[in-house]
């Protein structure tokens, strides 16, 4: 499972600017790297992928190509922004997906699921190239309204970004749906690949993947044909 993630705009094309002086890329930034953590820790893997500075046309057909040569093993695309509207008290996220990709709305609606809803949250279609040339389902976020000034605080707190970046973990599990065999650590469902599979009334798991969601260090040492697990406590050199 992995997901490429756009943190919107770059540092020649910064985007919105709030009431108090934060900028869309600034936030959408720090919402990529929590995201990508919060994915790491369900073993979703994830790639970020940015604009180069320069020329915002020529930025986002630089990106728009990188996108659409991906391999077929990215799973889903998303794109970070920030929502902005007139009104100064709207709030809410809106999730965009482009016309005509019925996977893209259904993942669109996944995400919003696990966000309130208020008069200003949606899901809608619109024309974008990133969305236009992603080779999966692609979805841009618009995680709140910038141009709310209370919003713009609290996206400059860590603990709303971590509950944005897990409520949208949440919506991709959403999508993808379970495994057939569930793996829980700790109350989390993680995501193996390949999945679990049931062999003689017993679950084969990747070890990595287990190994790792448990917080020990696995590796592979091909010239011995050995598997070394480190848990933190004794350790054995044979």
């Amino acid at each position: 499972m992995k997901v490429i993630l756009n943190p919107g705009h770059s540092t020649t094309a910064p985007g919105r600017t709030g009431p108090t002086g934060i900028t869309e890329r600034e936030v959408v930034e720090a919402m990529a790297r929590h995201l990508a953590t919060a994915c790491g820790q369900r073993m979703i893997a994830t790639e970020i992928m940015q604009q180069p500075p320069g020329d915002p046309q020529e930025a986002l057909r630089w990106l728009a190509a990188r996108i659409a040569d991906e391999p077929y093993d990215v799973d889903i695309t998303l794109s970070l922004h920030c929502a902005w509207a007139e009104d100064p008290a709207a709030y809410g996220t809106r999730c965009l997906y482009a016309a005509g990709s019925n996977e893209s709305r259904l993942l669109a609606d996944a995400l919003l699921r696990h966000f309130p809803r208020t008069a200003w949250s949606a899901v809608d279609s619109c024309d974008d190239p990133v969305l236009d040339h992603a080779q999966c389902p692609a979805v841009i976020i618009e995680l709140d309204h910038l141009s709310n000034p209370e919003v713009e605080g609290l996206m400059r707190v860590e603990s709303w970004q971590r509950k944005v970046a897990e409520n949208i973990v949440e919506g991709i599990i959403a999508f993808i749906g379970p495994q057939d065999i569930r793996i829980l650590v700790d109350g989390a469902e993680i995501y193996t690949d390949p999945a679990p599979q049931e062999v003689y009334n017993d679950v084969m798991v990747p070890v990595r993947v287990l190994g790792t969601a448990l917080g020990a260090e696995v590796r592979w040492d091909p010239s011995r044909r050995v598997i070394r697990i480190a848990t933190g406590g004794r350790r054995h050199d044979s």
